[in-house]
């Protein structure tokens, strides 16, 4: 049996993570953040187009979330780059777009970590100056005044992005 921290809470038995962040897997819950959890699916984000010098890629990881003006990087939720000036820092550099184009899925999530609006699964996307992209499709935007993204297909409003590793079509 899953651990319940109440009464259909599950809890990852990996990483602890709990409510919406835990799916049943067979008789154990996963919380979709973890290596344990993602062992199979993982992404990378390409930063380009800033100082010169070679592109930076951050990852393999299982998810990236992006949160006020951090991107942090799973499995363990390192700080792995901020965005100010219109510029992304991402190992000492500026950049101002970044890619990802493996299989990956984006949910957006409130301030208590509970997932909201899905979107995907996306073969690219890529984010420049805020806006989002995904297999050609302009999907929201951060405004980084209020450090909130807005999803355009819905019109609601979240704090946090997450890109997330997902199982490519066969």
């Amino acid at each position: 049996m899953p651990n319940r921290t109440g009464p259909a809470t599950l809890v990852c038995q990996t990483m602890g993570e709990t409510a919406g962040r835990a799916k049943i897997l067979g008789d154990t819950a996963s919380c979709n953040r973890c290596w344990f959890c993602y062992h199979s699916s993982m992404i990378q984000l390409r930063f380009e187009g800033g100082e010169a010098g070679p592109d930076v890629i951050l990852g393999p990881a299982p998810w990236f979330q992006v949160a006020g003006n951090f991107i942090r990087q799973g499995p363990d939720g390192a700080i792995a780059g901020n965005f100010h000036n219109h510029y992304w820092e991402v190992q000492s550099r500026r950049f101002i777009r970044y890619f990802c184009s493996e299989a990956h899925a984006i949910h957006f999530e409130d301030a208590a970590g509970g997932v909201g609006i899905r979107l995907g699964p996306f073969a690219k996307l890529w984010v420049e100056d805020g806006v989002l992209h995904a297999n050609d499709y302009l999907k929201a935007k951060f405004h980084e005044e209020t450090q909130i993204w807005h999803d355009y297909e819905t019109d609601t409003y979240w704090p946090v992005m997450v890109i997330e590793a997902v199982e490519p079509k066969s």
